[in-house]
């Protein structure tokens, strides 16, 4: 699988972020995506996540032209298709680990797969703390929650927004390997980060230099 960005432009008012920027992301690949506070990283990952079509350019899901597609469409693939990892977890503390997890089926309105469940908390050591509430988990195990909820519904394409930004070095490196491992399945997974370190282990990354994205071949 492979998604592509072509000719991107985006402002806000008279505020130019990005023009003509060019982007590809393939299964099987971690892509990075570097920049300073302010260069539009959040505003490229909304675009790639379907959460903002406020642009000019084409966005392509394989040889499928995105733009095309109705909204419904769109957002029926956005919840299917593609998970996201955020820094600060965005978990409900009012929900244990389990119902976290299993959020997305409860917005989707469908049964939950109880099966994949299983195979996830026990790939990510979270069998022991199902019944656990946030407030009561290090960053490290409410990290793994998030990625356990991006996981569930078997998605594509993983966005990971900053998603050591919070954990201490050991786990930063326990979370970049479950990155690791999600695209060793055959998914794309995107990480936005200012970790110069996590961005040399990236497979591709894309720096945003002066509202352009340079390309970079890290392996």
């Amino acid at each position: 699988m492979k998604i592509s960005l072509k000719g991107i432009s985006k402002a806000f008012l008279s505020n130019e972020i990005f023009n003509g920027a060019e982007f590809e992301a393939s299964s099987g690949k971690i892509t990075g995506i570097l920049g300073e506070s302010g260069t539009g990283k959040s505003t490229l990952i909304n675009i790639i996540g379907l959460m903002d079509d406020e642009y000019d350019g084409k966005y392509y899901i394989d040889e499928e032209c995105i733009n095309d597609l109705s909204e419904s469409k769109k957002s029926r693939l956005r919840g299917r298709k593609i998970g996201f990892i955020f820094q600060n977890y965005n978990l409900i503390t009012y929900y244990s680990v389990k119902e976290n997890i299993l959020l997305p089926f409860r917005y989707l309105n469908v049964k939950p797969d109880i099966t994949n469940y299983r195979s996830i908390i026990e790939e990510l050591g979270l069998v022991n703390l199902e019944n656990a509430y946030s407030n009561n988990l290090s960053g490290g195990e409410k990290q793994r929650v998030g990625i356990a909820r991006a996981l569930i519904m078997n998605p594509s394409v993983i966005i990971a927004d900053e998603p050591t930004g919070n954990l201490d070095v050991r786990n930063k490196e326990k979370v970049f390997d479950i990155l690791k491992g999600i695209a060793a399945k055959d998914k794309i997974v995107i990480l936005v980060t200012h970790d110069m370190e996590l961005a040399k282990k990236c497979d591709v990354t894309y720096e945003i230099r002066n509202k352009v994205l340079v390309k970079n071949e890290t392996t």
